[in-house]
């Protein structure tokens, strides 16, 4: 069964390449111009076979807003043989003011997919088709859409774990969060008969992809099509919100007979890989890449952070007598990087065989500068919705209630800011406030990313 399916898929491979459609996986990135008006630069990124004499372009690009469709004009790609044989990069950007507030979706329509992908049916006969939702509301400010770390495009090897970064990342201070989903057809449809593999899954906090490369009943070489959301929120007065969402297709070629990699560290970190860093702080861990071959061999980190030398450095050396590649990732905390939500870095071991760039396994942190214990994200809604304070006005002690169990800090201010009490609660507590004098207070509660601000009434 797997030979005749690898055969197969190699033969519509040879077809495609000489003349069927190009278009394998991309994306839609959207930038805010200014916050004085709704101008935002739109640009479509899109990965193709560079060999096909076919042009990227010729698609509709739909803004959302009932404007007319705009005829995307063609162009060439760049080839990038780092991603594999064949392997090219179009880009197409275009300014567009939106009429008025609100939420729109984006959509890039072009006809057709690539050939030889397995996980759906008629991908020659399927539209191209990518999005992005964003929200316009002044209320939420301005914002851009993530950007990334790593290219939508890996190859690996059949019958082996793969753990795959997609390392998007936001340069403000905003929350990243990924969910699986499906190749759309055209909004709202998915492509047909997608099959996604139950063992395929993507870690919602840090972007990591992983899969045992098994598909249905057994292991196949070919090409694999697959999509995520990549979601940004963002805190306002202790409510999340949702800012925009990409939904991201990217694409797996598992080849068979390659030699594979193991990569791993020593870190004892939490499922997430949080790493948190006070100001001043620093933390070195080393990355071990075994690839069972010592020729053509590399291990990268990429991070937002890599551009700047005082807070993060890696570095490589090859072990003495063993073909083991081993990198030191170090960290250091200061002033210039303290923020709310953590910073991406995804480390990555490779080696190429002949024309291919094989990828072992990625390995992703998450780089905390201001919480010890952050709160994972999973929702977008109030976690300190609920809580109660009683009496108010208070004359002795002051009980505070929250809605379930959970790690909180309390801090108790009056009017001028100046902090009178802290402490730490997991449901509730009692405060005394007999020794304050009588006025008006603050009590600010803070769980993870959500706060909440109370007023009380000291009698």
């Amino acid at each position: 069964m797997k030979k005749i399916l690898t055969l197969l898929l190699f033969s519509t491979m040879l077809i495609y390449t000489s003349s069927a459609t190009h278009l394998r996986c991309g994306y839609i990135s959207v930038k805010r111009l200014s916050s004085t008006n709704l101008t935002c630069c739109i640009t479509l990124t899109v990965f193709v076979s560079a060999g096909s004499p076919i042009a990227f372009g010729n698609g509709h690009l739909d803004f959302g807003d009932g404007s007319d469709l705009l005829l995307v004009p063609g162009g060439e790609a760049i080839i990038r043989p780092d991603l594999g044989p064949g392997i090219g990069v179009a880009t197409f950007s275009i300014e567009h003011t939106f009429s008025g507030p609100g939420r729109y979706v984006i959509g890039y329509t072009e006809a057709s997919r690539n050939g030889g992908i397995i996980n759906f049916d008629s991908p020659l006969n399927t539209a191209f088709y990518i999005e992005t939702s964003i929200n316009l509301d002044p209320f939420l400010g301005t914002y851009n859409t993530p950007d990334f770390l790593v290219d939508p495009f890996f190859i690996a090897k059949t019958g082996v774990n793969l753990s795959l970064s997609i390392g998007a990342f936001s340069l403000e201070d905003f929350i990243v969060t990924y969910e699986l989903s499906s190749p759309l057809r055209e909004k709202g449809l998915i492509v047909s008969n997608y099959r996604l593999p139950d063992n395929f899954k993507v870690n919602p906090h840090n972007g990591l992809i992983t899969w045992d490369t098994k598909y249905l009943d057994g292991y196949y070489a070919g090409e694999y099509l697959f999509a995520v959301k990549i979601h940004l929120s963002k805190y306002i007065d202790g409510n999340l919100y949702r800012l925009c969402t990409m939904l991201r297709d990217f694409q797996i070629i598992l080849v068979d007979n390659e030699p594979e990699g193991i990569l791993s560290d020593n870190s004892s970190l939490d499922e997430n890989n949080r790493i948190y860093l006070s100001e001043g702080s620093n933390e070195t861990i080393k990355v071990f890449y075994e690839p069972n071959t010592s020729e053509n061999t590399t291990l990268n980190a990429y991070s937002a952070l890599s551009e700047n030398p005082d807070v993060f450095s890696f570095t490589t050396y090859d072990s003495a007598g063993a073909d083991i590649k081993v990198g030191v990732l170090t960290l250091t905390s200061n002033s210039t990087i303290i923020r709310d939500n953590p910073y991406i870095i995804t480390v990555r071991g490779a080696h190429r065989i002949e024309s291919n760039l094989m990828y072992a396994a990625d390995v992703v942190y998450m780089l905390y500068t201001r919480d010890l214990f952050p709160e994972i994200i999973t929702r977008t809604e109030d976690t300190l919705a609920g809580i109660t304070v009683t009496p108010n006005p208070v004359t002795d002690f002051l009980k505070v209630q929250l809605p379930h169990q959970q790690p909180a800090q309390l801090t108790l201010l009056d009017l001028s800011g100046k902090m009178m009490l802290k402490k730490f609660i997991n449901e509730s507590c009692v405060v005394d406030v007999r020794e304050l004098p009588i006025g008006l207070y603050i009590i600010e509660l803070h769980s993870g990313r959500a706060r909440r601000t109370l007023k009380i009434i000291k009698d």
